[in-house]
């Protein structure tokens, strides 16, 4: 009984340092960006963001996290208006602030190229301006009476919120479910730095599923071998860092078994072991 107790203690003594550890380093972060907002002062020149200068952009007020990626649906107000400052679109109404935000989706062309292009640059809260020349705005046709042909325009974009579209794996794409792996992945990565060993690995998770359960060809191509392989072997070593070692050894066989050549796999079976 004394030992349990013992090993009870020494858990929870365990998981409070992980704690410590996790918060120390979400409040260095956090803090550091929060810094790095508060000194940031509105950009007055635009800067390029594409080779030949058609898209241009300056940052009003500094977003936090992310950048939006393909996909993203971002709710946020758009102001469009021609060089001589005549407004020719605005989802604000009547200087009101609370009107309702319009709904779009990064790269899905619900929006004039370039500011599809300038929307990955984007974070949350984010205040930005494009400038644009025609061919990543309204090109040689213009808007109606609105835009004439082949006009340079500003539009300004203002994010209020962004989140990732929810899409089953089964609507997905092949390639759709390797992007969003790799992407889960690379969060999974930044999670187990950050010593947050129980969310990476329900990021390995996710992402694991989304690469098995596949067409065979497709799952069992060298490339989607080593996908898997290299997710249960993160898997594994967040395990261990559990000292949840059994359950890693258990993972981590399955890896020996598609890819025996596999010399990482050993690595974390042995430090299960």
């Amino acid at each position: 009984m004394d030992g349990m107790s013992h090993d009870f203690r020494r858990d929870a003594e365990r998981e409070k340092e992980m704690e410590r550890r996790r918060n120390s380093k979400r409040e260095i972060r956090r803090r550091q960006e929060m810094e790095e907002r508060d000194k940031f002062v509105e950009e007055k020149e635009f800067k390029p963001i594409t080779e030949d200068q058609g898209v241009q952009k300056r940052i009003i007020q500094m977003g936090l996290g992310e950048n939006a990626e393909k996909g993203y649906m971002i709710d946020c107000h758009i102001e469009g208006r021609l060089l001589d400052g005549t407004i020719f679109f605005n989802t604000i109404k009547d200087g009101n602030q609370m009107s309702s935000p319009v709904k779009i989706y990064a790269l899905r062309r619900d929006v004039v190229k370039g500011v599809d292009m300038g929307l990955l640059t984007m974070k949350q809260n984010e205040i930005a301006e494009f400038k644009l020349k025609p061919e990543y705005a309204y090109g040689e046709k213009g808007n109606g009476n609105l835009v004439p042909p082949n006009t340079e325009v500003i539009i300004k974009v203002d994010i209020r919120n962004m989140c990732e579209p929810d899409i089953k794996p089964t609507q997905m794409t092949t390639k759709q479910r390797i992007e969003r792996s790799e992407k889960l992945k690379a969060k999974g990565i930044q999670d187990f730095k950050d010593d947050e060993y129980k969310d990476a690995i329900r990021k390995f998770d996710a992402a694991y599923k989304l690469v098995t359960f596949m067409d065979d060809e497709e799952e069992y191509s060298k490339e989607n071998v080593d996908r898997i392989v290299s997710l249960l072997c993160n898997k594994s070593n967040c395990l261990n860092k559990l000292e949840k070692y059994d359950e890693s050894i258990k993972n981590i066989e399955f890896a020996i078994e598609i890819k025996p050549e596999h010399a990482k796999s050993y690595y974390y079976r042995g430090v299960s072991i």
